[in-house]
């Protein structure tokens, strides 16, 4: 459960982290602007996540837990899984959309983006969407 996949992306002049989670496909974005470390990249992550998660899924315990590692070392490599790095393409677009004809100037609108983009079916899952994909996953173990 803790197999994420990083992009570095451009929308409209502006880097932005995308993480994929290699099993369900669910994806979130964060701005790369001010991260500069291995380490920023890695408490911002497990911040953002971590927000995420409680504003709009659920503060039940055992969602964080299951998704974010307590106390490990995390290890950066190159991707090779290209269904998901297809995806994480496919995810880019959708993000891109949402940035140029909506905008983002809220949590609030930066979760709608991320909640729209994860209802989404997607081929590598079987058609299924990410965000109840990933939480079935997550109840099951």
């Amino acid at each position: 459960m803790y197999d994420w996949h990083i992009n570095l992306v451009q929308i409209r002049s502006r880097n932005w982290f995308l993480f994929t989670h290699s099993i369900s496909l669910f994806t979130f974005f964060i701005a790369a602007g001010r991260i500069r470390k291995s380490s920023q990249l890695v408490a911002e992550f497990e911040q953002e996540l971590s927000l995420f998660i409680i504003r709009n899924i659920s503060v039940k315990d055992g969602y964080i837990e299951k998704l974010i590692p307590r106390n490990s070392t995390y290890t950066f490599a190159k991707g090779t899984n290209r269904s998901v790095l297809g995806s994480m393409n496919d995810f880019k677009y959708q993000i891109e959309y949402f940035i140029i004809h909506r905008g983002i100037s809220s949590y609030e609108s930066k979760d709608k983006i991320i909640l729209s983009i994860n209802t989404s079916p997607m081929s590598g899952i079987g058609y299924q969407s990410p965000l109840p994909f990933l939480l079935e996953r997550i109840n099951r173990s």
